[in-house]
């Protein structure tokens, strides 16, 4: 990319340390999201209430946990196998999570543990 000569070229990419820039379209990239009201929280919280399905984590024994949102369960599978299912019944997601890092520890969370945690956390207590 060139540096900002502050020279308008017809379709050149430029950037400086704020912003990126083609032709008159600026991205700025130091006040987040912001073009319509959305900020970071807004959109991390949105993404945690729209996922309906994402792995937890893969424990220590290598068995990934799933969690089914539809369903309020946790599904534990082993290679191709599944090797459980708990059904949470209304109990947060937390205290799976919990009592797989008492019992076996994890190796590894899922892309999206913490998004789907805290949505979890907000659907059941209400907030």
């Amino acid at each position: 990319m060139k540096r900002d000569t502050g020279q308008k070229l017809a379709g050149a990419c430029y950037s400086t340390p704020d912003r990126f820039q083609q032709g008159s379209m600026q991205i700025k990239t130091r006040t987040g999201l912001q073009d319509s009201g959305t900020t970071v929280e807004t959109t991390a919280r949105t993404l945690g209430d729209s996922i309906a399905s994402a792995t937890l984590g893969t424990d220590d024994e290598g068995y990934e946990h799933h969690y089914i949102r539809s369903a309020d369960a946790v599904v534990v599978i082993d290679g191709d196998d599944v090797d459980y299912v708990e059904y949470l019944d209304g109990r947060r997601l937390d205290e799976w999570r919990r009592y797989v890092d008492q019992e076996r520890g994890w190796s590894s969370p899922g892309q999206l543990a913490g998004a789907i945690l805290e949505a979890d956390q907000r659907r059941k207590e209400g907030n």
